[in-house]
């Protein structure tokens, strides 16, 4: 009983400590100010995506953000994306997470 409660003691702690990748972003830009503020870079590796998720891509990264610019390199399309604001804050980090599910790598965009 008792290794039963440390161990939800622990995966509660676990689970309160994890972030969002909007929340890291946001918290790397007020802290170091390294990184553009709502503002991602997404790599899209097409033979990654299924059928079945090429349109849901394409409405999330087309429709919920704005695309700064979009780079075309042999199976990969790199895409720099920024919040457009039509949604709240928690719909963006449904969506980035949604990306992630799709095999989307997706980043902070930095200031270089």
């Amino acid at each position: 009983m008792k290794s039963i409660l440390i161990l939800a003691l622990l995966t509660i702690s676990l689970s309160a400590n994890a972030q969002s990748l909007r929340s890291e972003c946001e918290n790397y830009y007020y802290a170091t100010g390294n990184v553009k503020l709502h503002e991602y870079t997404a790599i899209v590796s097409w033979s990654k995506i299924s059928d079945s998720s090429l349109e849901k891509l394409e409405n999330i990264i087309y429709d919920d953000f704005a695309v700064l610019s979009e780079k075309n390199i042999q199976d990969k399309t790199i895409f720099k994306i920024k919040e457009n604001n039509s949604t709240d804050a928690m719909g963006y980090n449904i969506l980035l997470q949604d990306l992630v599910d799709m095999k989307v790598r997706v980043s902070c965009t930095y200031n270089i």
